[in-house]
C-alpha cells in the first residue's frame, strides 16, 4: 500500500500546529501564574501589569482564530 505524501504533510502539519498550542498555552499561563505571584507579594505596578499584559495580548493574537500572523 502506497502512502500518500499530500496525507502525510497534513499530518505532520496538524502535529506541528498542535505543539505549537500547547507552547503558546504554557507560555499565557506561566505569563499569569507571573502576575499572580507579583500581585500576591504586592509588587504588581502598573508598569509591570503593562508589560505583563501586553505579552499575554500578543501571544493570545495566535490562538485567535482567523488572525492573520
Amino acid at each position: 500500500m502506497r502512502i500518500d505524501v499530500g496525507e502525510q504533510a497534513l499530518k505532520a502539519a496538524e502535529q506541528h500546529i498542535q505543539e505549537n498550542l500547547r507552547f503558546l498555552q504554557a507560555h499565557v499561563r506561566s505569563l499569569k501564574d507571573r502576575m499572580r505571584a507579583l500581585r500576591k507579594a504586592n509588587l504588581l505596578t502598573p508598569r509591570r501589569k503593562y508589560k505583563i499584559v501586553a505579552e499575554i495580548l500578543s501571544t493570545t493574537a495566535y490562538l485567535r482564530p482567523g488572525a492573520d500572523n
